[in-house]
């Protein structure tokens, strides 16, 4: 395989649009996808307000009791981190992430709309799209100055992830047995990990820690 700066997991829109906006930055990546084809959960079943180059069909209540939603899709790849642990294993007790885009132990692992961020309870594409140019602006940096890893640090992760649960349960959505705390995977930890303080403070938050050189990340040289 020919060198890549970034190898890019699922071919959804998260992932087609990670392709176009890094390589339009002038990385060299790649895309694997495991379906038939491109397109993703949104494409294969045409979900409502998702603008696809394919014939629109009329939509019907599922009762998906399955969605293993946040981190299922993740957890059924065998991602090992830098001394070998899965990824399944570090979320045995939940999904995690400082600011929804990284946690510690898998440095330049980089995830798109995942747990402790907005996610699901935000429009999903505004989201991905936030996420995956926050992405592409950290590579430069990196690039720019001379690093060649970053990985989140557990302490960032802790307080991220704390701040996240205080707010929700400001609310009464962890209240409720739905697929937003696991209550319909046998086995899955009950954990809200959903950001609900809203898109605007989230990509504010974001934006500062970029701005102020990515602390809450350990940044190493090449």
């Amino acid at each position: 395989m020919a060198n890549l700066d970034v190898v890019v997991v699922g071919a959804g829109f998260a992932g087609i649009y990670a392709v176009h906006a890094l390589r339009s930055s002038g990385l060299t990546v790649r895309a694997f996808e495991a379906g038939g084809g491109i397109g993703g959960t949104w494409f294969w079943n045409s979900y409502p307000g998702a603008r696809c180059d394919v014939e629109s069909k009329d939509n019907a209540i599922v009762f998906a009791t399955g969605f293993d939603a946040i981190s299922g899709a993740l957890r059924q790849i065998d991602v090992r981190g830098a001394s070998g642990v899965a990824l399944a294993d570090r979320w045995a007790t939940g999904p995690r992430a400082y600011l929804g885009i990284a946690t510690p132990g898998f440095p330049n692992m980089f995830i798109v709309t995942g747990p402790g961020s907005p996610s699901v309870l935000s429009n999903m594409a505004l989201s991905i799209e936030q996420h995956v140019e926050w992405i592409r602006d950290c590579i430069g940096y990196l690039s720019a100055h001379g690093y060649a890893t970053v990985e989140a640090l557990p302490d960032a992760e802790d307080a991220w992830m704390a701040h996240v649960t205080e707010v929700a349960y400001s609310t009464l959505f962890p209240k409720a047995d739905s697929w937003y705390i696991g209550a319909n995977i046998p086995g899955k930890p009950r954990v809200f990990t959903t950001y609900v303080g809203g898109v605007g403070p989230y990509g504010s938050k974001c934006d500062e820690v970029a701005a102020a050189g990515y602390p809450g990340f350990a940044l190493g040289a090449a």
